[in-house]
């Protein structure tokens, strides 16, 4: 069995929070052109702002959304944590990756370029960093975790975020695999 890898729940989940700090798209911190783009609905309990970048005059937001959805049995919710890029320019808002499953499990570079693609995850490792108090304190966890949990097999990657950990000279753990999406992983070689 593979670890489930989604580098936006580990930083929060080892340091003690919950798998998703929101960030209410109320915050000053929030870029207030993006309420108009934002999904829309009453299943919708959170947004945050995970991750910026301007690339030829062009803003992408990565923004984690927080949804509430029927569960599989009557009387209950279940929470959908999902990921959404917004491309913002002077004609307006473009959803390059709509909310939902899917977001999760494909790489960016399935819906962006890959410069893009990269840089929003260079952008969101950055911020995850200090979010953890640090390079020291946010490398030192998520492996150190997994020492003795050795039979669940390696970590998973998608491309963009091993490009922005190299990018950081941050290390990887010592087994790990690097998928499109995670339809790839009974046929991913291991690193």
């Amino acid at each position: 069995m593979f670890k489930i890898f989604k580098l936006f729940f580990v930083s929060f989940s080892l340091m003690g929070i919950s798998n998703f700090i929101p960030v209410a798209a109320s915050n000053s911190d929030f870029p207030k052109e993006l309420l108009p783009c934002l999904p829309q609905g009453k299943t919708i309990k959170s947004v945050s702002l995970d991750a910026q970048i301007k690339h030829n005059g062009v803003s992408y937001y990565q923004l984690a959304i927080k949804e509430e959805i029927d569960g599989i049995f009557e009387d209950k919710t279940e929470h959908l944590d999902s990921n959404t890029v917004i491309q913002l320019d002077r004609l307006g808002c473009l959803i390059r990756i709509p909310h939902g499953w899917d977001s999760l499990n494909f790489s960016k570079r399935k819906f962006l370029p890959e410069a893009i693609a990269n840089q929003l995850a260079l952008d969101f490792t950055k911020r995850n960093i200090a979010l953890a108090g640090g390079r020291e304190k946010y490398e030192q966890v998520p492996w150190e975790l997994e020492v003795s949990d050795a039979g669940d097999g390696p970590w998973v990657f998608f491309p963009e975020d091993v490009w922005a950990y190299q990018q950081l000279n941050l290390k990887l753990p010592e087994h790990y695999v690097v998928v499109n999406s995670w339809d790839e992983l009974n046929s991913s070689s291991e690193k």
